[in-house]
């Protein structure tokens, strides 16, 4: 138990950093996963007891894992993992493969992880995309609204839920030029 001691500790170490320390967790996750044994218990049990000193769901290390056992076989910087994130990371995982990553990490990097989704069910993309070109001090007075009305940033540093942030902004300012106050 010594083991799962010092693991759980170092976990709860790294998550303090939130989920930019995704790529280390996993492997030490994964690392530890693929050596239990029967004679161990159920594997769900003992990862939720590594997990229990950190405010990382089951469900997510579990993505974690799988992002190390896909990505780390590959050659791709780890700083450019870290970019596209987690969860887009783990929406394309199950389709790249030596030859295909280049082509799906851009799509990546360029995609929002429901528009990825979206395209690997088979939907419809969003109907309709917003561009803004904007200075860093425009930036920072939309994304501090953004957030104040909603939004959140993720471990890429990029905003998420912005558009219900914008869409309650819209909504506000809507009623307010209804009633007459400018």
């Amino acid at each position: 138990m010594m083991q799962m001691d010092a693991i759980s500790k170092k976990i709860g170490v790294l998550a303090k950093e939130g989920d930019a320390r995704f790529l280390e967790i996993g492997k030490i996750l994964r690392e530890f996963y693929d050596t239990l044994t029967e004679e161990d218990g159920p594997k769900k049990k003992a990862l939720a007891q590594i997990l229990s000193g950190s405010k990382i769901a089951r469900r997510r290390a579990f993505y974690w894992i799988e992002i190390d056992r896909v990505y780390s076989e590959l050659k791709v910087p780890r700083k450019r993992l870290i970019e596209v994130g987690w969860t887009k990371l783990s929406v394309i995982a199950k389709h790249v493969d030596h030859d295909s990553i280049e082509a799906w990490l851009n799509f990546a990097e360029k995609s929002t992880a429901e528009e990825l989704k979206a395209m690997l069910s088979g939907k419809a993309l969003p109907a309709h995309t917003l561009t803004l070109k904007l200075t860093e001090k425009q930036y920072g007075v939309i994304a501090g609204t953004l957030l104040a009305n909603g939004a959140y940033l993720t471990s890429g540093a990029g905003l998420a839920n912005k558009e219900m942030a914008l869409l309650k902004i819209c909504k506000t300012v809507h009623k307010a030029w209804q009633a007459g106050i400018t």
